[in-house]
């Protein structure tokens, strides 16, 4: 079925005379915990220093690229810690901010009020639409186009844009950008915004561990090629800053470390600054996070022996690894007496240590999908094969389950 687009095109002026400068940032998943440790004040803090840094660089625009808060539902906490900041972004710096909605989001509660807030300069797209958002700002070389699309599940998508052939998230993707592209300007510069996983056959993508899978098996992908006719693409959903292909198709990760098998992320902003057509600069700025998340390694007696005065023993959150041979008694207490923050621990010899990171391309979609080890399972216990009926249930059932997962975690 062929689906028309239209777009709620909101002009907001000429903004600057010469380049036109905007800051991607996305996952800022407001209201946290990891190990039942809230991290709201360290939220706060980073918080802080990325309104500094709005200070320094005086950027036109900030893009938001979902996953604001880390709860369909978040806690009154969450909501005025994002209410402070979209405050004085938008009140009192004066600068527009373009924002969608991720997996963690509840895009109905998120759009509240959206269309009181857009006059003012905070667009919100939370609700995916068969009515694409568009929102245009202007420099001296003429216009740049922003696209919003928040995130839906392929089901919800395949109802709202009425196409009944969308089976996964590069089906949603293949349709709505092809639409996008039938009916924009090339010469202008076009902007997408979007929050999932965009994906690319060339290179690997660090994909870690509190990143919330988007559906069962492997739909959840999308191929990058789509994109490759949009001047910029502010991705959210991987925690990791990184590019896609090309140097124009970027994730700008979280904001804050949310998961020990992100210690190694430089986690930061991308400011991004667009002259003329084709004539882009990006650029990375670093954000250092306090107290720090820390992987320490080796035997129990090693590990407590450290100077109790060093520096970020007593604030920083540690895992500690333990190299011993045998498991010790109270090792944790131990461990605790010197790292008073540490939240796990684990023996490197009997349990696996935490997921580094796995690496995502399309050749991953040959692994298989929870509906196929169902039907192979099935198999084994019956002797008979799943019926395409019985398989189309079990599929429904795993994709209500993400669903209400994604709205009560």
């Amino acid at each position: 079925m062929t689906t028309k687009f239209e777009y709620n095109i909101i002009g907001l002026g000429v903004i600057k005379e010469a380049v036109m400068k905007f800051i991607h940032t996305s996952d800022w998943h407001i209201g946290k915990s990891i190990h039942e440790v809230n991290l709201l004040e360290d939220q706060k803090a980073v918080l802080k220093k990325f309104l500094n840094i709005i200070d320094e660089e005086k950027p036109d625009a900030i893009i938001i690229a979902g996953d604001l808060y880390d709860r369909g539902i978040p806690n009154k906490e969450a909501v005025n810690l994002l209410d402070d900041v979209l405050h004085e972004i938008v009140t009192i710096k004066q600068i527009p901010i373009l924002c969608i909605a991720g997996n963690h989001d509840s895009g109905d509660r998120l759009e509240f009020a959206s269309r009181i807030l857009k006059r003012n300069g905070l667009h919100i797209e939370g609700k995916f639409k068969k009515d694409v958002q568009k929102i245009e700002l202007q420099d001296s070389h003429g216009k740049v186009n922003f696209y919003l699309i928040p995130f839906a599940y392929i089901s919800e998508a395949g109802c709202i844009l009425e196409d009944e052939s969308i089976k996964s998230f590069d089906d949603t993707y293949n349709i709505i950008l092809k639409k996008i592209e039938e009916e924009m300007n090339l010469e202008e510069r076009n902007v997408i915004v979007t929050h999932g996983y965009i994906v690319t056959d060339s290179e690997a993508l660090e994909v870690n561990d509190s990143v919330r899978p988007l559906a069962v098996g492997t739909s959840e992908y999308v191929n990058v090629e789509y994109f490759k006719n949009f001047d910029y693409t502010a991705l959210g959903h991987l925690h990791k800053p990184q590019k896609v292909e090309w140097e124009h198709v970027r994730y700008s990760g979280s904001l804050l470390k949310y998961s020990f098998s992100e210690t190694n992320h430089n986690k930061g902003i991308v400011v991004v600054e667009m002259e003329e057509k084709g004539n882009i600069t990006i650029r990375n700025i670093s954000l250092t996070q306090d107290p720090e998340l820390r992987k320490i390694e080796g035997l129990l007696n090693d590990l407590i022996s450290a100077d109790p005065n060093g520096e970020g023993l007593a604030t920083d959150y540690f895992m500690a690894i333990l190299t011993d041979e045998n498991p010790i008694c109270d090792a944790i207490g131990q461990l605790r007496a010197v790292y008073p923050n540490i939240l796990r621990m684990e023996y490197k010899n009997r349990i696996m240590t935490e997921h580094q990171g796995s690496v995502v391309s399309l050749k991953i979609k040959e692994k298989k999908s929870e509906t196929t080890l169902f039907q192979e399972f099935y198999q084994d216990m019956t002797g008979k094969e799943l019926t395409k009926e019985k398989a189309k249930i079990v599929e429904n059932v795993f994709q209500e389950m993400l669903i209400k997962d994604g709205e009560l975690l």
